[in-house]
């Protein structure tokens, strides 16, 4: 008889960490659904379904800050494989790169980047200069952190400018008001978002152009996608926002 080949889904629990993740005012006449720590549980069945084909045995683990469960959990289960969806621990990004560290430490193969790697793609700022050691063109931009007041003669970009939490992911707090094209404009929308999510902003010079979406698989670059903007109001930038993402 074959030996059952037995793999662990894992994913991270929902938290609601923000009360508003879109980056603009959401009025009671403008509801709209938000999928982002939801969508994921809903296409569990879809996911599994596609594994079926190649393991025996599917568990799944929603990850949170309870670590000393998390091990015993995969401990007791001894999976094969571990397939990480982790995105983020109690709402917290940052701690991403935390949960492959601790896969990384029971010494069972996951899917996906090493927490090196996750670790530094949050990092907005750092992925910028790493870019730019290696020769590949990036926008020009700077930090302004939380409780810190930006002074005109602080400043040293050029409108349009676009403003980014500088260690969040999903196009949280990105929205149509991102994108300002004077100091006046940028000192209210850095006002916004320390207001709401308290965290250090990015700001960094707006180019427009098309946006693309490769994975790459070891070496491996794989077929590339386009988002396309098309029947966008003339007058929203051409980027990708948090509604758009994630608002049903």
């Amino acid at each position: 008889m074959s030996k059952s080949r037995k793999i662990l889904i894992c994913y991270d629990e929902p938290s609601g960490r923000y009360d508003n993740y879109t980056g603009k005012e959401i009025s009671e006449e403008s509801p709209y659904n938000d999928s982002s720590e939801t969508e994921f549980q809903n296409n569990l069945d879809i996911i599994t379904d596609a594994l079926k084909n190649y393991y025996d045995n599917i568990e799944y683990l929603a990850f949170n800050r309870n670590i000393q469960d998390s091990i015993r959990i995969i401990s007791d289960f001894k999976p094969d494989m571990l397939f990480n969806f982790v995105e983020s621990v109690n709402g917290i990004a940052s701690h991403e790169s935390y949960a492959a560290g601790v896969f990384e430490l029971i010494g069972v193969p996951y899917t996906g980047n090493t927490p090196l790697t996750l670790g530094i793609c949050l990092d907005k700022m750092r992925t910028k200069q790493l870019l730019r050691s290696c020769d590949i063109s990036t926008p020009k931009a700077q930090i302004t952190g939380y409780r810190h007041t930006l002074k005109r003669e602080a400043f040293h970009l050029k409108f349009p400018v676009i403003c980014k939490l500088a260690a969040e992911d999903a196009s949280i707090g990105i929205s149509e008001f991102s994108v300002v094209n004077d100091f006046d404009a940028l000192h209210e929308r850095l006002g916004y978002l320390f207001g709401i999510y308290k965290k250090d902003v990015l700001i960094e010079e707006y180019i427009e152009g098309r946006e693309f979406n490769v994975a790459v698989l070891d070496s491996l670059a794989l077929p590339v996608s386009e988002i396309l903007f098309e029947g966008l109001p003339e007058n929203l930038p051409r980027i990708v926002t948090y509604e758009g993402k994630w608002a049903q």
